[in-house]
């Protein structure tokens, strides 16, 4: 658009430009009358005839300059403006053909040439002009009566916006220009540069993303429950008041950063980049009894070694749900809480490879034909291949403040903490399709990401025991123990696709706003909240008694899928 801008801009400076010469020649003519004065003189133009010749734009004018001259086989030189809707910019340096009208005046002395369609002329006989026009006028037999403007004439081209005539418009490639190029190759300026023309896009990000599965961890029972009974999971008497559920799956924001580049004028080949962050999500539960220890609230487990109440040791099997004090009359009082976050981002970097549409669409120019006259297509496919990182952390900590109601008071500082990381290493490939409609253009994406996840899992926990001013810490807490403690590694092959549609809107040639659409899918992922063990062998709780049985709670790596879905608002520059 912008250089459709310039063309037209310097079109009318062309044609305007002979008559600030005649009205020079004409000022001492001038009639006295204003009205007459303002009336402007019709430019006389000759039949239509062709011109061959080789083409070039005057050295002294800028790249979108409308002034060009044709150097025909006999050493003469005539100068050209291009008629609307024709363009002369990317025939520069080559023999053509034009069908043009000779204006009844003259530019530094030489013809001053209407063209009003272009013919390329290379690779067939200069003496022949081609039958194939590929630009025309809209009309080759209505020749416009050309009209000075009103007022002064300036030798500087007007400041004035061209805009589509009413019923047109003026499609755009994706980022906002014409081609330039000819036969698939950089011509006129341009080049090879990892800079000469890039893009770079902001967008705040409104996702979702699937939530993490914790079990029951804080239960309570009715004041006056017996001990025995009290919090324990599957009996009529307990309420589960935290866990069983799904947390961290609320509304995110976020920011993505994408850009990249072009690597040739005719945007054959180009690179990409993209960072996307999501915030962190939290979540926090508390529960805290008064000095009575009301109400009750319990630690759900299995037992899995089961012994008769105290003083006894002996065993008393089977297996079966059992609950941890946390707040009970006369025995303990004091309080929980359970704090879990999340967090997701990703990177990529690229190549970019047009495989359809572009310069010269889907299929190959005719030699000599240039490229977006031939075959005009407003779409693309392109070829995405690159690296891809994203990463997936969790955590999750139960901590447990406690009070004895016995002289002296016994404190328990106790807590149980579960971390996971996932780190995706790979390569990604693509495809990216693109239609500009005017002003208007949509993208559909769509990849897939192959390579190595790095899954993380740590898991620690400590009782502190605080007596007569003395602190004691043993590892370990009720959930994790010196039987699943530790840090765990593995790798794992996975795949990710990704799939993303966008809409935008060309305010002018170099700002475009955008929305859009984006599903990620995580096949094989740890979350910390499955990695929680409820099978718990008492006598590995502090203070621990000699071990019998088995070790619990385990250790096993629990994978889970991951999603993150969700809308994109952003405002896109482009060079």
């Amino acid at each position: 658009m912008l250089r459709a801008v310039c063309v037209a801009t310097t079109f009318v400076f062309g044609l305007l430009s002979p008559y600030a010469q005649l009205a020079q020649a004409d000022e001492a003519d001038k009639p006295t009358n204003p009205r007459a004065a303002d009336a402007p003189s019709p430019v006389q133009a000759g039949p239509e005839e062709i011109v061959v010749g080789r083409l070039a734009q005057r050295a002294d004018e800028g790249r979108n300059s409308g002034e060009y001259t044709l150097t025909t086989e006999d050493a003469g030189e005539a100068h050209l403006i291009p008629a609307p809707g024709v363009s002369l910019h990317r025939y520069r340096g080559r023999m053509i053909g034009v069908t043009a009208r000779e204006l009844a005046i003259q530019r530094h002395g030489k013809p001053l040439l209407l063209v009003q369609a272009v013919t390329l002329l290379e690779g067939q006989d200069s003496a022949k002009p081609s039958s194939k026009v590929v630009q025309a006028a809209a009309q080759e037999d209505a020749v416009p009566e050309i009209l000075p403007a009103p007022g002064r004439l300036s030798d500087e081209p007007p400041a004035v916006e061209i805009l589509p005539p009413p019923g047109e418009s003026w499609e755009l490639d994706s980022y906002g220009e014409p081609w330039d190029c000819v036969d698939g190759e950089c011509y006129g300026g341009g080049g090879w540069g990892l800079f000469d023309q890039f893009w770079i896009r902001g967008e705040y990000l409104l996702w979702w993303t699937s939530g993490m599965q914790i079990p029951p961890l804080v239960t309570t029972s009715p004041d006056g429950t017996p001990l025995e009974d009290a919090g324990v999971l599957g009996l009529p008497t307990t309420t589960i008041l935290y866990g069983d559920q799904e947390i961290l799956d609320g509304t995110r924001n976020g920011l993505r950063l994408r850009f990249g580049g072009w690597l040739n004028c005719c945007r054959q080949i180009g690179w990409y980049g993209e960072y996307a962050g999501l915030e962190d999500e939290s979540a926090f539960y508390q529960a805290t009894s008064d000095a009575t220890g009301s109400p009750i609230l319990m630690r759900p487990f299995v037992n899995i070694n089961p012994r008769l109440p105290p003083p006894s040791t002996e065993f008393d099997p089977p297996a079966r749900n059992d609950a941890q004090i946390v707040d009970f009359p006369d025995i303990l009082w004091g309080s929980i809480a359970v704090a879990s976050s999340t967090s997701f981002d990703s990177a990529a970097l690229g190549a970019r490879f047009n495989l359809c549409g572009g310069c010269c669409g889907c299929s190959p120019c005719d030699l000599g034909d240039a490229c977006g006259e031939c075959c005009p297509r407003p779409g693309r496919v392109d070829f995405l291949i690159g690296y891809r990182y994203f990463r997936l952390a969790d955590r999750l900590q139960v901590t447990e403040d406690l009070r004895t109601f016995t002289t002296p008071t016994v404190e328990f500082d106790i807590f149980d903490r579960f971390e996971t990381r996932n780190e995706f290493h790979g390569a990604e490939v693509g495809v990216l399709w693109e239609r500009c409609m005017g002003r208007w253009s949509v993208e559909l994406l769509g990849k897939v990401a192959l390579g190595n996840v790095s899954q993380r899992v740590n898991i620690d926990g400590a009782t502190t025991t605080t007596e007569g001013g003395v602190a004691d810490t043993d590892p370990g807490g009720l959930l994790a123990l010196s039987s699943n403690i530790g840090t765990y590694r593995r790798d794992e092959f996975t795949m990710i696709p990704e799939l993303g549609a966008t809409f935008a809107y060309h305010i002018n040639p170099c700002w475009r706003a955008t929305v859009g659409y984006t599903l990620v899918y995580w096949g094989n992922v740890v979350r910390a909240g499955e990695q929680i063990d409820l099978d718990v062998n008492p006598d590995l709780i502090p203070e621990p008694l000699p071990t019998t049985g088995l070790l619990r709670p385990a250790f096993a790596f629990v994978e889970t899928d991951f999603w993150a879905q969700g809308l994109s608002i952003g405002l896109e520059y482009q060079r």
